[in-house]
Parts: structure tokens; C-alpha cells; sequence
């Protein structure tokens, strides 16, 4: 962007009388966005109730349906069939209406980030999350492997093993955050892939504390071998998903 140079004193009150009115054209802008935000907010309450709604009649009448499918017979029960498949369609839809709604952010994220709203209502910006997962995981994936080579061959202090085993405790602790904002926002991520990051942290946190004696030096040059042929899959696989 160019900015012009004004010389006297005319040109620059000219100027800022424009910029005064522009100002008042982005004020009302704004304005009309925050009724907006605050008008979405409300459609949003609105759905989720109706969608709460349908779900708990949809539920009674499923209830009903099962108890006459037990005593119905011949056209009778065709038709109860035909009712329950349609109440199976309808379920399907709920959860299509729900992929652009606010989710529930689950136990792990109220705790660690409270009540933060972090449901992403575009499928742009869901994949584009999901893109910079995979990016994040991949970078970090390749900057690990190439610490463990290198404390496993060169390296081998007290402080760069800390160090290195601190850069373990906090990828996998990020990569818990990221997966669990990804299922709230509808991303099919295998629990024992989410489980198995869990369980890195908790070792991760006993390596790092482990008190440099005999034992962990015993264990060191294992644990760094591991963490290259484990963390050497993990970037091929990275980079296949990426």
C-alpha cells in the first residue's frame, strides 16, 4: 500500500474529513456484524433445541414402534418396519444438521481449556485444521527423529536429554489438544491412535524425571534407538496422510 504526502495544511484536513467518513461507513459495518454474530448465536440455540427436541420425540416414538413390532403381524408389521427405517433416516439427518452447529467440547478440553468454544462451523476451516494438524505433526515428527539420531550417535548429556524428553512431553500433550478439538468438530480419529498419544505422555513425563543413575544410562541408548525407528515410521506415515 502507497501512502500519499500531504503539503500543507488544506490537504490534510481534506484528507482526514475522508477518513472521518469512511470511519463512519466501517462503524455501521460493524455494527451490522455484531447484530449478525448476535443473531447467529441465537439460530444456533434455536437449532440445538429443535434438534434436542426431535431427538427425544423420535426417541418415544421408536419406543412405541418396538413394543407393536412385538405383537404386530402381516401388512401391520410391514409397516411399522417401513416407519422405524424412516425414523433410522431421520437420525442421519440430525447428525448432518449437527456437523455445522456447536459441539459439547467433552471432559479433556474443559479442562485443559475451559469452557472455550472450539467447534469450526465452515468445512473450510475444518479442513484447514485438519491440514495443519497433519503439517504440525509432520514437521515435528522429522524434528524429533533427527534429535534422537543425533543423541544416540554425538550427543549425550544430561541437558540435551532433558531437553529432547521436555520436546516429547509437550508434542504429544499438543497433539492430544489438536486430536480432541478434531472429534468435536466430526473428525473420525481412532481412539486407541488418541489413547496411545496419552500413554507417550505419561512415559515421556518418566523419562524425563527418571534420575540420572546407572539405570537410566542403562536404558538411554535403548530409549533414543526406539525413538528414531518409531519416529522414522511416523514421518513416512505423516507424509503419505500429508
Amino acid at each position: 500500500m502507497s501512502f500519499l504526502a500531504y503539503n500543507d495544511y488544506q490537504s490534510c484536513e481534506a484528507a482526514l474529513d475522508k477518513l472521518n467518513e469512511e470511519f463512519q461507513t466501517l462503524k455501521k459495518d460493524h455494527e451490522l456484524y455484531t447484530e449478525k454474530v448476535d443473531e447467529m448465536k441465537k439460530m444456533q440455540t434455536k437449532c440445538l433445541d429443535g434438534i434436542k427436541h426431535q431427538r427425544y420425540r423420535a426417541k418415544q416414538i421408536l419406543n412405541s414402534l418396538t413394543s407393536l413390532e412385538r405383537v404386530a403381524q402381516g401388512d401391520e408389521k410391514d409397516k411399522v418396519e417401513k416407519l422405524m427405517k424412516r425414523l433410522a433416516q431421520r437420525k442421519a439427518l440430525f447428525a448432518d444438521l449437527e456437523d455445522t452447529l456447536p459441539h459439547k467440547n467433552g471432559l479433556y478440553l474443559n479442562i485443559v481449556l475451559g469452557q472455550v468454544n472450539v467447534s469450526l462451523l465452515s468445512k473450510v476451516d475444518k479442513f484447514a485444521y485438519k491440514q495443519d494438524y497433519e503439517a504440525f505433526k509432520l514437521v515435528l515428527t522429522l524434528i524429533i527423529l533427527v534429535a534422537a539420531i543425533f543423541l544416540f550417535l554425538f550427543l549425550e548429556h544430561r541437558v540435551f536429554d532433558a531437553a529432547f524428553q521436555f520436546l516429547l512431553v509437550w508434542y504429544y500433550c499438543t497433539l492430544t489438544i489438536r486430536e480432541s478439538i478434531l472429534i468435536v468438530n466430526g473428525s473420525r480419529i481412532k481412539g486407541w491412535w488418541v489413547a496411545h498419544h496419552f500413554v507417550s505422555v505419561v512415559c515421556s513425563g518418566i523419562v524425563l524425571t527418571w534420575p540420572r543413575e546407572v539405570s537410566y544410562y542403562r536404558f538411554r541408548n535403548q530409549f533414543n534407538l526406539f525413538c528414531v525407528r518409531w519416529h522414522s515410521w511416523c514421518s513416512s506415515a505423516a507424509a503419505c496422510t500429508s
